[in-house]
């Protein structure tokens, strides 16, 4: 049964792995399928997983393959799948410049890099829940209609989307921001991008396809010399537009 799906949350598990954003027996990966949902099961390191480990659970999270438990996590999978009707597949693991920015007093907000603040926004934390309960759920539950990204405060991190590709991606691209904003965190040396050029780039969204929701990425106060410029340059392009009528 669902064996296509099985095969792909399988490679995407041995991907998540590879890339470091799974260490031990941490994590847990699902997609949407006919009839409920495919899961990893409880307790297992996801790189030895095989087709035939996954859990088929239905739409109230119950398994349905004798001698078989889904992630003790799956509670907070199921919430996103009722709030989010174009979520096909969550990923939830504990990277470690995520899980850095999950656990301190940093928030991964800045207007830094030009695609992120394009695809990627702000992203919120969800307060203090202990794992493998109903509190991770209702912890992430304010936010999953306002992003598809949502750091566990002291946990984690959780990425969702239309599928199981877009969702690991999602994971990836996180922990490759996360791991620019702490090399950059003491040095002050960031560029940040500021004004209408944010504006600019927030609205290239649709343009992309990108459609699903986004928190704005935060413009601090203080502007660079460099942020500055760049304002001036996108008022001269915006003036220009207007008068060619575009």
């Amino acid at each position: 049964m669902h064996l296509n799906e099985r095969k792909e949350l399988i490679d995407i598990c041995k991907l998540l792995y590879n890339r470091k954003l799974l260490s031990g027996m941490d994590g847990n990966v699902s997609i949407r399928v006919t009839g409920g949902f495919l899961t990893t099961p409880t307790g297992r390191n996801k790189y030895f997983l095989s087709e035939s480990d996954l859990v088929f659970v239905n739409t109230q999270g119950v398994s349905m393959e004798a001698g078989k438990k889904a992630s003790s996590e799956f509670e907070m999978h199921k919430r996103v799948y009722e709030l989010r009707n174009d979520v096909n597949a969550v990923v939830h693991c504990h990277p470690a410049y995520c899980t850095y920015f999950a656990s301190s007093k940093n928030d991964l907000n800045l207007c830094l890099l030009t695609e992120a603040i394009v695809a990627q926004g702000s992203i919120p934390k969800a307060k203090l829940a202990i794992p493998s309960t109903n509190e991770v759920a209702d912890s992430i539950t304010p936010f999953v209609n306002q992003t598809d990204a949502i750091l566990l405060a002291n946990h984690g991190a959780i990425t969702y989307g239309a599928n199981l590709e877009i969702a690991y991606s999602k994971m990836d691209s996180l922990e490759h921001f996360a791991k620019i904003v702490y090399l950059g965190l003491n040095d002050d040396s960031f560029n940040l991008v500021h004004g209408e050029t944010v504006d600019l780039l927030q609205g290239m969204r649709s343009g992309y396809g990108m459609n699903t929701p986004c928190i704005p990425c935060d413009q601090k106060s203080m502007k660079s010399e460099k942020a500055i410029k760049e304002d001036d340059i996108v008022r001269e392009v915006l003036a220009t537009l207007k008068k060619s009528g575009l």
